[in-house]
């Protein structure tokens, strides 16, 4: 099993025991924070509304045992209070803005009581939305998903636990690494890739930074941990 976890499993860790927790990731991607936190001894369930992702989740070599299932954030194909812990990792500024409260709720309905909600979202700024932005800028639903957290807490039925901020990093082997990326998270970015791709491709090596690995970019997160 792998042992090797990101910021963002570590920072779960932090907050509760790992192994036997049943969690559920909303908005799983390509899966590897499912696949990190099972390998960690948590029970997964990855949840993700993209066929592309969903496929590329299903295909890749199973760590603990981790399912993955289709769904919205919006409408969770759950029962009530069926899982110690709900994470959002990235995923809330991608539900429609009128929805967010709702995909909120949603994970709340399905945490049990003694549970929380870890909901990390990237902020508007770093090297990684310096390129993203150019496919898809996402500064008004950033800031619409931190508006949604804190309606949710002003509101009464969402409680901040804990906060803090922290930078992510995400490496692409080369640009075409990246490019794919940003097609399994959207299909319908086709078009748009293949017109801007002389401008995707001077952002990258202009924002990037050269590793070994790959190229290398900066996310910063805001993590909220929600009871």
């Amino acid at each position: 099993m792998s042992r090797v976890l990101s910021e963002f499993s570590v920072a779960i860790g932090e907050r509760m025991p790992l192994a036997g927790q049943r969690i559920l990731d909303v908005g799983c991607g390509n899966g590897d924070l499912v696949r990190e936190l099972a390998g960690a001894g948590a029970l997964l369930t990855g949840l993700e509304c993209s066929e592309a992702q969903l496929k590329r989740c299903i295909a890749a070599t199973s760590v603990a045992g981790e399912s993955h299932v289709y769904g919205l954030a919006q409408s969770l194909p759950f029962e009530d209070e069926q899982f110690d812990a709900v994470v959002l990792r990235g995923s809330l500024h991608h539900v429609p803005t009128s929805l967010m409260s709702t995909a909120l709720a949603e994970a709340r309905r399905v945490t049990r009581s003694a549970g929380e909600l870890f909901v990390f979202e990237p902020l508007a700024f770093g090297s990684l939305f310096e390129l993203t932005r150019r496919v898809d800028d996402e500064t008004t639903v950033r800031a619409r998903a931190q508006q949604a957290i804190v309606e949710a807490i002003d509101h009464g039925w969402l409680t901040r636990r804990h906060q803090r901020e922290f930078v992510a990093e995400v490496v692409y082997p080369d640009f075409m690494a990246a490019r794919e990326q940003f097609l399994a998270i959207d299909v319908t970015r086709k078009a748009l890739l293949d017109s801007a791709d002389t401008e995707l491709r001077r952002i990258f090596l202009s924002a990037g930074t050269p590793t070994e690995q790959g190229w290398l970019f900066e996310q910063p997160v805001r993590l909220d941990v929600l009871g």
